[in-house]
């Protein structure tokens, strides 16, 4: 049997600034799951999706091919990738955080047939309010500026309704609420749980890494306000045209456990 025919496979998704990158973050400090940072970025396109467990080999996930992602050269994007680097092959779980794979479910689980997906989802306002400042920070060259809130609702009504069909369709997809991830009991109601379901045990860094990340939400949380980049009527906009009954429909069942 080829090597990356006995790999398991992990996937983050997510519509966009909705914490994939913290939840990244999280699972990375597992000494069992290896995690691109879209490693292959341009790869999920579903017109053009191209990803295969060939791509999770040790030679070429470190090499970098042009139609691949957005950035040229592994470790100079991330030092994550020097940290793995020479234990590659010890992971349990091979993939990468890719946020708009929700897009490609279908490709996805086609290639990947055992594949497990962890799709973090946050409220609309929070989201629209994410990507008005990204859009309206001039400085920000990685970002358009047309990509504010009007955007922000499109993605994420997708990224909920193409979740909640994949789900029903019996895909192993794993939902977490950001904002349930970092409430005070966040750690037992979330993590515990994800871990359970890839059958992986507990770890004081991973423990440790929750910790630093949930202080860090706070502090944030504790900074910012929804007010600052949305205006009243860009408020209602949200409201008239958010789908409300999926977000809800998710919310049940992250808190249930369900993964159907």
């Amino acid at each position: 049997m080829a090597e990356h025919e006995v790999r398991k496979y992990l996937f983050v998704c997510g519509c966009p600034r909705s914490g994939t990158t913290a939840l990244w973050r999280l699972l990375t400090q597992h000494t069992d799951i290896m995690l691109g940072v879209e490693r292959f970025g341009l790869r999920w396109i579903p017109n053009r999706f191209s990803l295969s467990p060939d791509l999770f080999v040790k030679e070429r996930f470190f090499s970098v091919q042009p139609e691949d992602t957005f950035y040229n050269d592994l470790e100079s994007f991330n030092s994550y990738y020097a940290q793995i680097k020479n234990n590659y092959e010890n992971h349990q779980y091979f993939g990468d955080k890719i946020p708009k794979l929700y897009m490609s479910y279908k490709q996805l689980f086609s290639a990947f047939p055992n594949a497990k997906v962890v799709f973090i989802f946050r409220n609309i306002f929070d989201v629209a309010n994410s990507y008005n400042k990204r859009a309206r920070d001039l400085n920000d060259d990685t970002w358009r500026r047309s990509q504010d809130y009007r955007e922000a609702v499109v993605d994420w009504n997708r990224s909920l309704t193409n979740t909640i069909q994949a789900m029903d369709q019996g895909f192993d997809i794993h939902c977490v609420g950001y904002e349930a991830l970092w409430a005070h009991d966040g750690y037992e109601q979330n993590v515990r749980p994800l871990l359970k379901h890839l059958c992986l045990d507990e770890s004081d860094n991973l423990i440790g890494t929750y910790n630093q990340l949930r202080r860090r939400h706070d502090q944030l949380e504790s900074e910012r306000s929804v007010s600052v980049y949305l205006t009243e009527m860009e408020k209602v906009h949200l409201l008239s045209t958010a789908s409300i009954g999926p977000y809800r429909k998710l919310l049940e069942r992250a808190a249930l456990g369900l993964r159907r």
